[in-house]
């Protein structure tokens, strides 16, 4: 199976491109949730931050279901409610890492 996804290290904006395996250094952390493309293969992709990590992801080798939500995503969002949204998941993440406390509720 072909890898869909790269993270880079935690605070750094190098990421291995998916697709081809170059190294993507981008200079400014990556906002917007529109299309782009790996500089060295031109494979269509999305670059984010997820919990100070930069993430690539090549759209035409991530699952379709995936695809489709990035679709919506980039059809129907702006960039405040795309950070929003991986805000949200962020949130999830931490709450997901902490010891559960029974009827603990916010």
């Amino acid at each position: 199976m072909q890898s869909w996804i790269s993270v880079a290290s935690a605070s750094d904006h190098t990421v291995t491109c998916a697709g081809c395996q170059e190294r993507i250094r981008l200079t400014v952390p990556p906002y917007d949730h529109h299309p782009s493309h790996c500089p060295f293969c031109h494979a269509e992709c999305i670059y984010f931050e997820f919990q100070d990590r930069l993430v690539q992801l090549v759209i035409e080798r991530a699952p379709s279901t995936l695809v489709r939500l990035i679709r919506i995503l980039q059809r129907d969002f702006n960039e405040l409610e795309f950070i929003e949204l991986i805000v949200g998941f962020e949130e999830i993440a931490a709450a997901m890492s902490e010891k559960p406390q029974l009827g603990a509720h916010q």
